[in-house]
């Protein structure tokens, strides 16, 4: 994005919700908040009447526009690296816009409404206090926790809401960077060796990982251990759901163990954001969940919340007087690997799906989401485009170890000889 397109999309934003109040917040990124001013101008020039909310996490943001029932916009890149600026629209009731081929007309047409409205800056405190009064209501914890924020927006406000239910916090960033402390503000293998040992040298009790936006979560238990997204949807389903049934939404890069949750009707999603999020509020579930760290708390909102997760979690191990390493012990074994292809034409993902659809025409398949194709009961592998990133994907799940690595060497070797 730069500063003209960002004008443009302003206006082209404000003329879609009809010149209407919103409210805006933006990451720290270092070209986040020179390209939120030029959204706002075009709002404005929209006839919007705007509520600048400053330095926010995505979902404190979301939270403010759910509450006042107003639309909401970031400025973020969410997990990217450093040098990617973007931007995420929410509607009132707090989903993803998804009415994307129109926003595109507008802008392309320049057909755009006129006026001129207000600008109203938040006062932070004003924005954060409810929210953090909301999550942590009828919380409590007394773990000690070492936080990964890697200086995104929600660095502060994390530590502030764990603090505010009893639990001990080190935060391994103690300021926001634009540079994210030289790292890719993404929680995931490889980019944690400074919050596990952390949790090492200091027996914290549990570990939280957030991307730079603060809408995703990692957490890493008492013995270091990165847990997957899987188990953790399990830990959450089993505490939601101990007395009563509920319907529940996952991504289908998640395991099919997930199926065998008790109290839990599974509805099966397309990987996604607003996918998830429309499903979730439709199904009126509990709990969503995504392999790639996204949870969703249907009781609170529909949008996915890191901060909310922490919280969550380390109050429910605190009610259980358990820790996360032996609840994931007491769950069925997951045995998925991830793996990613860079790819940066449109065309070359296209053909690799296809030839790989035509490859397992015979095998149980669908095409939900790229391609997934069933093995067995707990043998699977999907390969798809990622929505955000130049990358093909590869999740695979098996029913043992090595069934999981035989498949994704066997897999991993046929997409090479595509490339």
């Amino acid at each position: 994005m730069n500063t003209l397109n960002a004008y443009h999309l302003g206006r082209s934003i404000g003329t879609i919700f009809n010149g209407r109040k919103i409210c805006v917040g933006y990451d720290t990124r270092k070209g986040s908040e020179v390209i939120k001013n030029y959204v706002i101008e075009g709002l404005q020039h929209a006839g919007c009447e705007i509520f600048d909310l400053g330095l926010q996490p995505t979902q404190v943001t979301c939270f403010y526009g759910f509450k006042n029932k107003i639309p909401s916009v970031i400025l973020t890149a969410s997990h990217n690296p450093k040098e990617y600026t973007g931007l995420k629209i929410y509607t009132k009731e707090g989903l993803r816009f998804s009415r994307l081929d129109e926003l595109e007309k507008i802008y392309n047409e320049k057909d755009y409404i006129s006026g001129y409205g207000g600008i109203i800056e938040v006062n932070g405190e004003e924005v954060e206090t409810p929210y953090i009064d909301y999550i942590t209501k009828n919380k409590e914890s007394d773990l000690k926790i070492a936080l990964e924020s890697y200086g995104g927006a929600a660095t502060f406000i994390a530590k502030k809401a764990l603090e505010k239910i009893g639990c001990k916090v080190y935060s391994l960033r103690d300021k926001f960077d634009n540079n994210f402390y030289e790292k890719v503000p993404e929680p995931k293998e490889g980019n944690l060796d400074e919050l596990i040992k952390s949790i090492e040298d200091n027996s914290y009790d549990l570990g939280i990982a957030l991307d730079g936006d603060g809408d995703r979560s990692l957490f890493i238990d008492n013995k270091t251990n990165i847990v997957d997204s899987s188990h953790i949807c399990m830990i959450y389903l089993n505490h939601f759901l101990k007395h009563k049934k509920g319907n529940a939404v996952i991504a289908i890069d998640s395991s099919k163990r997930l199926n065998s949750v008790k109290n839990a009707k599974i509805s099966w999603c397309r990987i996604g954001t607003k996918f998830i999020e429309a499903m979730l509020k439709e199904n009126n579930a509990v709990f969503a969940g995504e392999g790639s760290y996204h949870y969703y708390f249907g009781k609170y909102y529909p949008f996915s919340d890191g901060i909310l997760a922490g919280v969550l979690m380390a109050d429910l191990l605190c009610k259980k007087k358990s820790n996360l390493y032996d609840m994931k012990n007491e769950l069925p074994p997951v045995y998925i690997l991830r793996k990613n292809f860079v790819c940066k034409n449109d065309e070359k993902k296209e053909f690799i799906l296809n030839s790989l659809l035509d490859k397992f025409k015979d095998k149980r398949h669908d095409t939900i989401d790229g391609v997934r194709v069933f093995f067995d009961i707990y043998d699977w592998a999907l390969i798809r485009k990622s929505n955000t990133e130049p990358l093909i994907k590869m999740i695979v799940e098996g029913s043992s170890e090595e069934k999981a690595h035989s498949t994704i060497n066997f897999l991993t070797e046929t997409i090479a000889g595509m490339m």
